[in-house]
């Protein structure tokens, strides 16, 4: 099946889907022995047998996931753009060589002597032979090839930085803790138990190797709210972070301007996620951010006052 096939999710008595493999990637609690049934079948298999899902398990970094989950447009548009660079590059080396091949035939004109004996070509040639090795290094120098200057890359919402969440990426799951203290952090393993599961408070962490919760209090800057907060490593550095609050009235959920940088509500991606509750995304360099989030009933009439329910965000390894 392709990339664009839907699949069925079985969590032990809880059935979701048809979810794409895309869905499927950051679907909490998803392993290889997640039963999967494609949409139309009514075989159910464990996801390691399905080819395509299984390409997707092992793969051994973001990049390689990204490259397979894109759609059949966006892989033809990586070619153009891969063949139109090729092309500019190849005409840059011919318009070379033809600039070395005019000068090589200039050299040979004047040593055999085609364009006739002219004093002015000795006094040169003396001229040059004087210059010696400083002539040579200059030659040497523009035979090289041009060293285009990568630029920096300037990325979308700089005030990210100052978020706690992208604080703690990178770190180390002993530094999370010293920063906050033991008496509200806490090192667990993801073990399967209802916690981990979909919908649970840490179900989004569950294929990570070790998490860190850290339990509301006052003054910390995640937030004194009920809930927990996260931080969950893999190979011994933290690639995840999250803040999750148990509120059920949207007007006790923070709003998205307190939760999240000032600047990701002015430009974010979304999609509904299911009758009252809405997905969305910003995406900054390696960076995946994201929310659940909720309109406030009781904001006035006209008025957009999105409240949040959790927020998360990723870095590739």
């Amino acid at each position: 099946m392709g990339m664009l096939a839907r699949y069925w999710v079985r969590f032990e008595d809880q059935t979701v889907g048809p979810h794409t493999l895309k869905i499927l990637h950051d679907l909490p609690g998803f392993s290889r022995d997640t039963l999967v049934c494609p949409d139309g079948d009514k075989v159910w298999r464990k996801a390691e047998e399905v080819e395509s899902i299984r390409a997707l398990l092992d793969a051994s970094n973001e990049e390689e996931v990204e490259e397979m989950l894109k759609s059949p447009i966006e892989k033809r548009r990586s070619e153009r753009k891969r063949k139109a660079r090729e092309e500019k590059e190849g005409l840059k080396r011919q318009e070379k060589e033809r600039e070395e091949a005019e000068q090589q035939e200039k050299i040979k004109k004047m040593s055999s002597g085609e364009s006739g004996f002219n004093p002015m070509w000795l006094f040169l040639m003396i001229v040059l032979g004087g210059l010696g090795y400083l002539g040579y290094g200059e030659w040497k120098k523009s035979q090289e090839p041009e060293i285009e200057i990568p630029k920096v890359e300037v990325l979308p919402f700089p005030d990210r930085e100052k978020h706690w969440a992208w604080r703690a990426l990178g770190r180390q799951p002993g530094d999370i803790i010293d920063a906050y203290g033991k008496d509200s952090a806490e090192l667990i393993t993801p073990d399967g138990t209802d916690r981990f599961q979909p919908g649970g408070d840490l179900g989004r962490w569950s294929r990570y190797e070790k998490v860190v919760i850290l339990i509301p209090k006052p003054g910390a800057d995640y937030g004194s709210a009920d809930g927990v907060a996260a931080a969950a490593s893999r190979n011994g550095v933290i690639s995840g972070v999250g803040r999750r609050y148990e509120a059920i009235d949207p007007e006790d959920m923070p709003r998205l301007s307190d939760a999240l940088p000032k600047s990701f509500a002015k430009k974010p991606s979304m999609r509904a996620e299911n009758d009252n509750t809405w997905r969305m995304n910003w995406k900054s360099g390696r960076e995946d951010w994201g929310a659940l989030v909720m309109q406030n009933p009781s904001a006035d009439e006209g008025i957009e006052d999105w409240r949040v329910k959790e927020y998360w965000v990723t870095k590739a390894e």
